[in-house]
């Protein structure tokens, strides 16, 4: 019996399962009226599946190449400030942005096995590779946006003018300013995005 239980799929295996990956197998072989509902032993298992989580999320950051440019921005697990902005393309944008999920030549580039050196921008003649820094700092066919923006931001941050194009771009992207400026830097990913599907839809045509 023991053996059919544990080839079983239903729901019940996948709490003991669960339970015992936890460290609480103790609680399926105890009463569950003097164990389970106990909301001490209750409390203690939440905390340990958010601690499982979080070493999860910690190990799949530090290990995953794809993950480059979230790494540079996170160093702690908590709610971004942009997940509240209401507009659902803004925050889209800036999401895929960071966790390049997104149509760039560094991340289309490595689905096509092309070597990273290669994966050059074709949107303008500076001839670095396009990755997120060069697509939200230095790639000129989003120069207009990119002084509007800049110059909305030193407006309100008078030290942004002191920083280098890469401490530029750190500030921008970790996104922890008034939400105010969080939304202008989200509209202008939005944006920059949007454009250069316009011009790759162009580009494409025989």
């Amino acid at each position: 019996e023991i053996w059919v239980f544990a080839q079983c799929k239903c729901w019940a295996a996948d709490v003991r399962k669960t339970l015992e990956e936890c460290g609480f197998a103790y609680v399926w072989h105890s009463p569950l009226s003097s164990t389970f509902n106990s909301p001490q032993i209750i409390s203690s298992f939440h905390q340990r599946l958010k601690d499982i989580y979080l070493q999860t999320f910690v190990s799949e950051m530090r290990n995953n190449n794809k993950l480059r440019t979230y790494r540079l921005l996170n160093n702690t697990y908590h709610e971004e400030k942009y997940l509240k902005i209401p507009n659902i393309q803004h925050r889209t944008a800036i999401t895929k942005l960071r966790i390049s999920s997104h149509k760039l030549h560094i991340e289309k580039g490595r689905h096509n096995h092309i070597p990273l050196q290669e994966r050059i921008c074709q949107y303008c003649e500076l001839d670095e590779i396009e990755d997120e820094y060069h697509f939200v700092a230095n790639c000129t066919l989003y120069r207009t946006e990119r002084e509007s923006l800049y110059a909305y931001v030193k407006d309100n941050f008078h030290s942004f003018s002191f920083l280098d194009e890469r401490e530029k771009f750190t500030f921008l992207m970790k996104l922890d300013k008034q939400c105010i400026i969080v939304s202008s830097i989200c509209s202008y990913i939005h944006t920059c995005l949007k454009k250069r599907e316009e011009v790759e839809h162009v580009n494409s045509r025989p």
